[in-house]
């Protein structure tokens, strides 16, 4: 019943009041007075539309209970994902990255041991905007996003450099790279080849990656390489940070990989 686009000091207080009471329902570890799904359902949409659509300024008072009482949860998955869904719809830009931003430190501290748990996978893979508790988000012909400019590749190798040792950042920046960060692939390559370095985990353990990390990580090193090879053979760092991608395709039994490699050597 409270306008969304309110300026009314009670209304605003009023919506940080119940976002308080449904935060310390949702993280509640003793499963006790249970929140019926549909109507946590409820609250993910609307909370999602009143983030993007409320003025910049009031965004951080709305998700300081979640941010407070923040765990990962699937809660914050699907909470990811609908306000994804929703700028998909509203183009709000200024608002969206407010959120991501308020919400960076949080996700990082999520995956400070890893990404073993279910929770943590979805969490990154929403954050990365590669996942959706409720199917795909993007058509396998989505190549850009009006809410990608030039600047956010940023955020990106920020992500790849503070969550990078977890599996599923990998999965999700290849996954990313072929669908909607298309525009970001030479920046993407480096990002990459980054974490592949630092990673020793990656490359000792043949079954911890995400299902079809291989598949992403070929389609893009493929397309690089045909899109840049004299650049390739001229420049050795370049050409270094491919190998990286390359090795590591050949170490987890890729044949693409092998082929690609003799063509740059």
């Amino acid at each position: 019943m409270i306008p969304i686009q309110t300026k009314n000091v009670l209304h605003k207080q009023l919506t940080k009041n119940i976002i308080e009471v449904f935060s310390l329902k949702l993280f509640r570890n003793d499963h006790e007075e249970k929140i019926k799904y549909e109507i946590i359902e409820i609250f993910i949409d609307k909370l999602a539309v009143l983030l993007l659509k409320s003025d910049i300024d009031d965004i951080e008072n709305y998700l300081q209970p979640i941010i407070e009482n923040f765990q990962a949860n699937e809660f914050i998955a699907k909470l990811l994902t609908k306000v994804i869904l929703e700028q998909d719809r509203l183009e709000q830009y200024e608002n969206f990255w407010k959120v991501w931003e308020l919400f960076e430190p949080y996700v990082i501290l999520s995956c400070k041991d890893g990404d073993y748990y279910g929770d943590t996978k979805q969490i990154i893979q929403s954050y990365l905007l590669v996942f959706s508790p409720y199917g795909e988000i993007w058509k396998d012909t989505a190549v850009s996003w009006h809410t990608l400019k030039a600047n956010d590749k940023r955020f990106f190798k920020r992500m790849s450099e503070s969550i990078g040792h977890c599996p599923t950042t990998l999965y999700s920046i290849s996954k990313f790279l072929t669908s909607i960060g298309t525009e970001y692939l030479n920046d993407g390559i480096l990002w990459i080849s980054g974490m592949l370095r630092k990673e020793i985990d990656f490359s000792t353990d043949r079954d911890n990656l995400q299902t079809n990390t291989i598949f992403y990580l070929e389609k893009i090193i493929r397309k690089y390489i045909f899109n840049n090879i004299q650049q390739i053979k001229e420049e050795k760092k370049v050409k270094e940070d491919v190998l990286v991608i390359l090795d590591f395709l050949i170490y987890k039994g890729s044949s693409l990989g092998y082929m690609l490699r003799e063509k740059i050597i």
